[in-house]
Formats: C-alpha cells, sequence, structure tokens
C-alpha cells in the first residue's frame, strides 16, 4: 500500500504533538497540517488509517508467530525466525532490534499506532470545524470521523490484547503526557479502544448518510458495520486476560457486556474481495500456502488432529523416526468439516527432523485456498469476520458468567457451525465439555482466519497455551528507546507461570496447558 504520508516507525513519541513540521517528498515541503487542507487529502489519510489498521490485524508473515505460540501452526522454517516461536521446549522472545523475528514484536506496534496517529489527524481536523472533503469537494466529515473512530478503536485495543502495555493518546493537546515508560495497562488500552467501537457505532447511528468506502474491494452498508464494531469490541473484550484465573477474576458484569457485544455481532461472514493496493490477509495467506509435495509452507499443529480424533489414539506429539508407524496415518474424526478445511500428506514441506521431530505434522489447510495458492489476487476472498466466532463468543461469554446451559444451547443450534456441516453430538452443559468443544471450534473453524488474535487469546485466558509460551509481547525495544528504557522480554520453559508483567499478570504460561510442554 502506498501512502503519501509516512510517519517514523516510533509512532508513539510522534503522538506526542500534532503542531510538527512533518517534511513529506513534496516539492513545497508541506506540513502535515497543509497537507491535510489539499483536496481529498485527509480523506486519504483516513483510508490509510482503515487500511493500515486492517493490515495489522491481518498481520501477514509476523501473524504466524502468534499462531505457532497458539499451536495452530507448526514449522522447524528460520525464515523470520518462525521456528523459535513454535520451538519446544518454549523460548524466551528475543526482543532485540538485530534479532530476524523482531518483526514480529514490532510491526503490531508500529501498524496500530500509525494507524492511530493517521485517525487523530482526522479528529483534530473535524475538531477544529474544518470539514473533510473529498477530491470532488463532497463532504465526507461524518464518514471520516467514523473510519476515524472506528481505525482507534481497533488499533488501541490490539495493542492492548498484544502487548503488556500502552499509552493512550485520544488526540487533544491535553490528552499528550510527558513520559518517560508507557503507562497505560493492557486493559486500559483495551477498554479505551472499546469505548472508540461504542463511538464510532454511535456515530453510525447519528449520520444521516453513510458511504464506508475507505477499503477497496470491500463495502458495507451502516447495519453490517454497527454489527462489525460489536464484534471487534467483543472481541477485544474477551481478550484481555492473561490466564484463566484473570478471566474468572473479571467477573459476570464483565461477560456479560462481552455477549451483549457479541450478540450484536455479525451473524453472517463479512467476506472480503482482494483489490489492488488495498487490505492484504498476509496471516491467512501464508497459513494456507501449499508446497509442491502438497504439504504446507507453514502447516496445521498435530493440535488440531488431536482435538478431533475420535480414537483417543491420535498423539499430540509427533512420533520419533523410530517408531512404528513412523509417519501417522490419516486421522479418524467424526467431524463432518475437518477433511474439507484441511488435507492430509505423508509429506513433510520443509519440516526438519533434526530441528525437532516431534513438531511434525500431516495436515495442511484447504479451506480459503484456492486456485493460485495465493490470496493476494484480485478476487480471490477471505474472511473479515466469521458467523462461527459471533457463535463462539457469545457462547464462552455464558459459560464464563456463570449459564453452562446456555452456552451449550448456543453451540449445539442446528444452524451453527457444529452440528449444521460438523454433523457433531450435542454439548453436555458442564464447564469441561463445553471448554473442549470450544477449544476444537477455534482449532478448525477459526484457524488463521481474522488474523492471529482469536486463537492465541482464546488459549491464553483458558490456560491452554503450553507451559513456557509467552502471555504477551514486550513493548519493542526501539519503542523503549524512545522513553529511555532498555529492553526486557517474556516466556520460556524456566520461567513457566511468572508473574513479571509491570501490572501484576501471568507474561508466562504456566505448565498446564493443553499438553505438557516437551
Amino acid at each position: 500500500m502506498n501512502k503519501i504520508l509516512t510517519f517514523l516507525a516510533l509512532s508513539t513519541l510522534m503522538l506526542a504533538s500534532c503542531k510538527r513540521d512533518l517534511q513529506f517528498e513534496d516539492p513545497n515541503k508541506l506540513t502535515y497540517e497543509e497537507y491535510l487542507k489539499l483536496p481529498g487529502a485527509a480523506v486519504k489519510v483516513g483510508s490509510g488509517a482503515m487500511i493500515g489498521m486492517l493490515n495489522t490485524v491481518m498481520n501477514g508473515e509476523f501473524g504466524q508467530h502468534l499462531l505457532c505460540m497458539a499451536d495452530q501452526v507448526t514449522t522447524t522454517n528460520r525464515y523470520n525466525e518462525f521456528w523459535d516461536w513454535a520451538q519446544e521446549p518454549r523460548l524466551a522472545i528475543k526482543n532485540a532490534d538485530t534479532y530476524g523475528g523482531y518483526g514480529a514484536i514490532s510491526s503490531y506496534w508500529a501498524g496500530f499506532a500509525q494507524s492511530n496517529l493517521d485517525a487523530n489527524a482526522i479528529l483534530l481536523q473535524i475538531r477544529a470545524g474544518e470539514p473533510i472533503k473529498d477530491a470532488n469537494g463532497n463532504d465526507r466529515t461524518s464518514d471520516s470521523k467514523i473510519a476515524a473512530y472506528f481505525a482507534k478503536g481497533i488499533s488501541n485495543g490490539y495493542l492492548g490484547a498484544i502487548y503488556d502495555r500502552g499509552i493512550i493518546v485520544n488526540g487533544r493537546s491535553s490528552d499528550v503526557p510527558t513520559f518517560t515508560d508507557y503507562p497505560d495497562s493492557y486493559k486500559k488500552m483495551v477498554e479505551n479502544g472499546v469505548a472508540y467501537m461504542d463511538s464510532a457505532v454511535a456515530a453510525a447511528n447519528a449520520a444521516t448518510s453513510f458511504n464506508f468506502d475507505f477499503v477497496p474491494g470491500f463495502t458495507v452498508n451502516k447495519t453490517q458495520f454497527i454489527a462489525w464494531c460489536n464484534g471487534f469490541a467483543a472481541r477485544m473484550m474477551a481478550s484481555v486476560a492473561r490466564d484463566n484465573a484473570e478471566a474468572v477474576a473479571l467477573g459476570a458484569s464483565w461477560w456479560n457486556k462481552v455477549y451483549d457485544y457479541a450478540n450484536a455481532a455479525p451473524s453472517t461472514d463479512l467476506i472480503y474481495s482482494y483489490a489492488n493496493e488495498s487490505v492484504y490477509p498476509g496471516t491467512l495467506d501464508w497459513a494456507i500456502y501449499l508446497l509442491g509435495d502438497g504439504a504446507g509452507y507453514l502447516p496445521v499443529d498435530i493440535k488440531v488432529a488431536h482435538l478431533v480424533d475420535r480414537t483417543g489414539t491420535y498423539p499430540n506429539y509427533y512420533p520419533p523416526a523410530s517408531a512404528t508407524p513412523n509417519v501417522l496415518a490419516p486421522v479418524q474424526t467424526d467431524d463432518a468439516r475437518f477433511n474439507t478445511y484441511f488435507t492430509y500428506t505423508p509429506n513433510f514441506g520443509f519440516l526438519r527432523a533434526d530441528r525437532n521431530r516431534g513438531l511434525f505434522t500431516n495436515y495442511a489447510r484447504a479451506r480459503w485456498d484456492n486456485a493460485f495458492n495465493f490470496l493476494a489476487v484480485p478476487g480471490a476472498v477471505s474472511p473479515f469476520w466469521q458467523n462461527e466466532e459471533t457463535a463462539l463468543l457469545k457462547a464462552e461469554a455464558k459459560l464464563m458468567a456463570g449459564d453452562a446451559a446456555a452456552a451449550a444451547a448456543i453451540l449445539n443450534s442446528p444452524s451453527y457451525s457444529r452440528k449444521a456441516l460438523g454433523n457433531l453430538p450435542n454439548v453436555a452443559a458442564t464447564a469441561a465439555d463445553i471448554k473442549k468443544a470450544l477449544h476444537w471450534e477455534y482449532a478448525v473453524c477459526i484457524d488463521a482466519a481474522s488474523g492471529p488474535l482469536p486463537v492465541f487469546a482464546f488459549m491464553r485466558r483458558h490456560n491452554l497455551l503450553i507451559g513456557g509460551t509467552a502471555t504477551e509481547l514486550p513493548v519493542p525495544l526501539q519503542q523503549m528507546k524512545v522513553v529511555g528504557g532498555n529492553a526486557y522480554t517474556f516466556g520460556g520453559k524456566a520461567n513457566a507461570g511468572a508473574k513479571e508483567g509491570k501490572f501484576n499478570e501471568v507474561t508466562t504460561a504456566a505448565n498446564v496447558g493443553w499438553k505438557l510442554s516437551q
């Protein structure tokens, strides 16, 4: 995506003032404020905020690192240091700008902070009483305000869901602190994000006309947009907790709010059709890529086949070469969706036994694939939101609020994928059975779609991450340098169960996950 404006990656420092003289590759050397007043410029900035935010949600190859931590993807590939994030025993995150996998730490921060900055500029112009007009002179103030609220909501909420801390700057000079740290907790960041989603909904409801055309290849009407806002609010609120104890401690009122948002979320898939220089569903794209031997470039972790196995014999670690058999046969499952969404191969692709054969798998992804083996081609479709996630958020919220019967009823609905497509038996109304079903559904239905956060955050809040897995990312080293701080990190099997966070949260998963650590 080419944006006329380019900001420094050290974005939170730049958030501290909108009265700066950023220079552009323009012979007139316009300031930011002067540029925004050019015909159509502010609309382009608003579109850039939206596109940048959604590209970060669908975070390309760097989304794979969180999926490796969630055992949704497995790999021994050293490209972008993927292997470090899938390896067992788990390794501590290397928070160094010389590290080959540094983009896994820095890309979310840079992308969301940039979108937040762009959105702030739009809101400042509106607050100053200056209308937002497109290149043809049409007034787009209302639409731009809605898009800016939406971009800020997700950017702030996702920063809180992924990192241990941040800084809230809402665009007014009075909001700008003098800071030598990132003082706002992950929970406060998420709450601020949800508040902006509420603002986006309120602005959309108040609008006399609605034209959400900021993302090429994707158009939603007002009703769909409001549902989308509610879905993201539910996802972000559900993603706060760093372990199950914290998820429980949030209490019934919190989870009832999650349910209310989810109940107003999309009831059908919102599908994106790729258009040039628009949103790239990168995480899903990398996850579906097939090699010539039929193996996945970043294949499906053994966890998924283990979960759906009906015999109780499918292992949770791949057997050694000395075992008999040493290549697993296709899993036997009652889930009619499984062999449509995933494909078996006896080949191992890029998986290397000398790097840990226990990470091997025989499954690659088939759902969302196309003849091009690539999603960044015109017309390729992928989900912005899946109706399955709406149902799962509702069921989980009911369970966490103490109503297991209501949770089971949602999962057992004849219209839900588990029954309608999977032909699976009813889930019993017990906490253990519902949690098992939710884990199954996130692994099979949600997978790598809509970015990596839904699966990772679900496993985190239910103590399903393998012991030693970092529960959150540290502030990237370059951002710590901005405030004169030092690098810090989380993770590593030796630190399992540690509470090293600024807010006394669990920063490294205890060794009680879906399987014990190697």
